[in-house]
């Protein structure tokens, strides 16, 4: 984040982004709701919700998994769209899955399967070996049977050929079956 170029559009995006890089406060009940209102309101693919997630920190997501634990389901679930649905530059998919990561480990089942399947969308779609490597661990054999359920369900409502998407991880990291949980195994056959 330290060489990127924030562009801001509006006094408003100024407001939130001021406050999303506030490292020395985390925002207030009001302010994550001005938050949530800026990001619902704004376009999925535009550049505002980009620098909102941007500037999105670890505390951030730690505080709302504290102080309110579906906002932050809700946020996650925005969070797994924009990195299933987006292009970004090769070297901030890290950081992408990293965030991904803390939702994952935060979350209860709906939101891991949405991280999941998002992981492995940002993954394939610009072929960073490390997060495939994260979805590999976040569907793994020693996930919960209702989880990997989660994640085959999220596969069929999102129409995403898995078998097509573990064929390519076979490929670019050599992703073995036997490193999936049995159902998603299964699920490929």
């Amino acid at each position: 984040m330290n060489n990127y170029q924030f562009q801001i559009g509006s006094n408003e995006e100024q407001k939130i982004f001021d406050l999303l890089m506030d490292s020395s406060l985390l925002p207030t009940p009001q302010q994550w709701d001005d938050i949530f209102d800026f990001i619902e309101n704004a376009d999925v693919v535009g550049q505002p919700l980009r620098n909102v997630f941007r500037a999105l920190r670890r505390e951030h997501i730690l505080q709302l998994a504290t102080d309110d634990p579906d906002l932050m389901a809700a946020l996650g679930k925005m969070y797994a769209d924009h990195c299933r649905l987006l292009l970004f530059d090769f070297d901030y998919c890290d950081v992408l899955a990293g965030k991904a990561q803390e939702f994952y480990d935060l979350g209860e089942i709906g939101l891991r399967a949405d991280i999941a399947v998002a992981v492995l969308e940002l993954g394939l779609r610009h072929n960073r070996w490390f997060v495939e490597w994260k979805f590999m661990q976040m569907a793994g054999p020693d996930i919960t049977e209702p989880l990997a359920q989660r994640i085959i369900v999220e596969f069929e409502v999102l129409k995403i050929d898995f078998k097509d998407r573990f064929d390519s991880m076979q490929r670019s990291i050599s992703a073995s079956a036997a490193s999936l949980h049995p159902l998603l195994q299964a699920f490929i056959v």
